[in-house]
């Protein structure tokens, strides 16, 4: 939109009502798959920073997070995995968490995540729709989309009970009806 492309929405359900408005939001890349997958969420973590930059009231808290799942071994391999990849996190033994935490039967040790937070998806994506709207987004709610349209091997738009929709980009953002499109 700022760089004064033409956007709109199809979405089936109300803003949020899927994923986005159910999930968990914690944002984080203390866990991770792989080194490459550690690195996409350390740059998502980062996306988010510039977003609580552009948008100040967004729902977004970015507070310390502390982990215990596993004590002992599990836990020093946990620190010297992201100490290795450069992921700031500290030990803190019982007495710390305690501190942290008041009234939390403390484990004997814990990792803290300094540079975690949590979204509330929901507030998050509401925000997101009214600021873009400002900005000339066109958003379409109660309309899915059933199918992409393509020439040849390019999607060129989607097809809803509405009718279609051409574009010039397409982003399916659909998570688990995204196979289904």
């Amino acid at each position: 939109l700022r760089a004064g492309a033409k956007v709109t929405i199809v979405d089936q359900a109300r803003p949020a009502a899927g994923a986005s408005g159910t999930s968990f939001g914690w944002l984080n890349a203390s866990f991770y798959a792989d080194d490459d997958h550690h690195r996409l969420r350390v740059s998502g973590l980062a996306a988010m920073r510039r977003l609580a930059d552009d948008l100040p009231d967004a729902a977004i808290a970015w507070q310390p997070a502390l982990w215990f799942e596993e004590q002992g071994a599990g836990l020093w391999r946990m620190k010297e995995a992201l100490d290795a990849l450069g992921y700031g996190c500290a030990y803190l033994d019982r007495t710390a968490v305690a501190d942290r935490v008041p009234g939390l039967v403390a484990p004997d040790a814990a990792l803290e995540f300094k540079d975690e937070g949590v979204v509330d998806g929901a507030e998050l994506t509401r925000q997101l729709l009214q600021a873009a709207t400002t900005m000339g987004l066109r958003a379409i709610f109660g309309v899915g989309a059933t199918t992409l349209l393509r020439t040849d091997e390019r999607v060129v738009g989607v097809a809803t009970d509405a009718g279609d929709f051409h574009a010039d980009t397409v982003v399916v953002a659909a998570g688990n009806g995204a196979a289904d499109l």
